[in-house]
């Protein structure tokens, strides 16, 4: 009986969330309160350290994973290139995941998706053109960037709330 006591003990007052509305007293006026609306504290923040970890995780797991598999299809021992590009491809992919998730999927993965691969591939088309690889490190920072970027953007805002209706 003692050990099931805490499973049904009802919420402590310390426990219950803070209020969202103040009322305002008017003196002379006893049904004349007015609430007065707050921004709703209760509203996600962006993790930016899990966002930032998320997106350096996404970049080393797909580099490992595009790098074995590009080298796999590129069959030529001596030159790396098909790794790095396959690197820079899935981790197109898992760069904006990785960031995602660090900001436990509050933003728009799809937007944060579709801006890292147009990213990707202006890199790709800067080192095919340029035939140096270095653009791709550049291309790989600026996804983690505009990866975080979408998801501040894209995740739901704090608003008023207003609770006399």
């Amino acid at each position: 009986m003692l050990l099931t006591a805490p499973l049904v003990a009802p919420p402590l007052a310390a426990q219950m969330q803070a209020p969202t509305h103040f009322v305002a007293w008017r003196p002379g006026g006893g049904a004349s309160a007015v609430r007065l609306s707050t921004v709703d504290s209760t509203a996600p923040k962006a993790n930016g350290s899990g966002m930032i970890l998320g997106g350096i995780t996404g970049f080393v797991i797909g580099y490992s994973i595009g790098g074995l598999v590009g080298a796999a299809l590129e069959n030529d021992e001596e030159d790396l290139a098909g790794a790095v590009f396959g690197g820079a491809v899935v981790s197109s992919l898992t760069i904006p995941l990785g960031v995602h998730l660090g900001n436990h999927s509050r933003g728009n993965v799809l937007n944060d998706l579709l801006v890292s691969v147009a990213i990707g591939a202006a890199g790709i088309g800067i080192a095919t053109a340029t035939n140096d690889g270095a653009p791709l490190l550049v291309t790989s920072l600026a996804q983690v960037i505009a990866s975080i970027w979408m998801e501040e953007r894209t995740m739901p805002k704090a608003t008023p709330s207003n609770a006399s209706h």
